[in-house]
């Protein structure tokens, strides 16, 4: 029998304490970070040990939205190597969508296919200023806040997440022009800036340690979707097709039957087993445009998860 390692299983247990332990659901025990008012805040963002150095908040491509139920996330399987039944579908939407008989026709899978359309979903570990005995959390920001995050290492603020050199970052909240979807309340914007004072995340380095050892686990917060669960979970959005989906009226029905080969009405149409094939080259204008509309989409999911 294996020796207990009580010191593990003590850190272990700091981990679920504060908010690290895995239990199915994908983030609704674990704690977030984010401004939900207007105000100032200030934060400090703490490096992961095994980020990307080209991009120190690691991303994952998930959906959202896209079960039978109209809610949820999927995490996509690209994000371990797996083929993403989604992804393939989409193609093959577009594909299908440049042979359609009818203009009409064309439209319509195209429409169904920027519905099933990825986001990347960024992660950031910070400390509130103003709560510090609450320890980490992650934060999930918006397109405009991650674009902004990035910008800060190319002014003098320099690595603002370095443990001994780093700085605090100011985040200044207000109501924006926009509005949220589900609560018709004005979408928050941040204008994030870097305070210049060097200084360590923590004076004291016992806290500093409890940090470090309980900081969040990516794949905690955002657990990989298998690509049969994948397959199943968009066949269930599939067969929900007397559901609007979107502001646009287009029935997940009726797109589908356009993208199948005329199947008959009682027929179950059943998703294409995935198939290597190149998808073509996205702008990056194109993920910008596509990130900054679903800014307030994503929150909402995660407020449903946490709900």
């Amino acid at each position: 029998m294996a020796k207990v390692d009580i010191n593990a299983i003590r850190k272990r247990l700091e981990q679920i304490n504060a908010g690290g332990g895995r239990s199915g659901g994908g983030g609704s025990k674990w704690k977030r970070w984010k401004y939900e008012a207007p105000g100032t805040f200030t934060i400090r963002v703490l490096p992961f040990a095994d980020a990307d150095p080209g991009m120190p908040f690691p991303e994952r491509i998930v959906y959202y939205g896209i079960q039978g139920d109209g809610k949820g996330m999927i995490v996509s399987p690209e994000n371990n190597g797996g083929e993403d039944p989604i992804k393939n579908f989409r193609i093959d939407l577009y594909n299908q969508a440049k042979n359609a008989e009818t203009p009409a026709q064309a439209d319509e899978l195209k429409k169904m296919a920027k519905l099933l359309s990825s986001k990347t979903a960024n992660s950031v570990a910070v400390v509130d200023r103003s709560k510090e005995g609450d320890g980490v959390h992650m934060w999930s920001p918006n397109y405009t806040d991650v674009q902004q995050l990035i910008a800060l290492f190319m002014t003098d603020a320099g690595d603002y997440t370095d443990l001994e050199n780093g700085c605090d970052l100011e985040l200044v909240v207000s109501a924006g022009k926009k509005m949220n979807q589900n609560t018709g309340k004005p979408l928050l914007e941040a204008k994030i800036s870097a305070k210049r004072t060097n200084s360590p995340a923590h004076k004291d380095p016992a806290v500093l340690k409890t940090w470090l050892e309980t900081m969040p686990v990516i794949d905690d917060y955002y657990p990989v979707t298998s690509t049969e669960d994948t397959a199943k979970k968009l066949q269930e959005w599939l067969d929900a097709g007397d559901h609007k989906a979107g502001s646009d009226g287009l029935a997940r029905g009726g797109a589908l039957k356009a993208a199948a080969e005329k199947p008959e009405p009682e027929e179950k149409v059943e998703v294409a087993k995935p198939v290597e094939r190149k998808a073509p080259p996205t702008k990056p204008t194109a993920k910008k445009g596509l990130l900054a509309d679903v800014a307030d989409d994503m929150d909402s999911a995660l407020d449903d998860l946490e709900a």
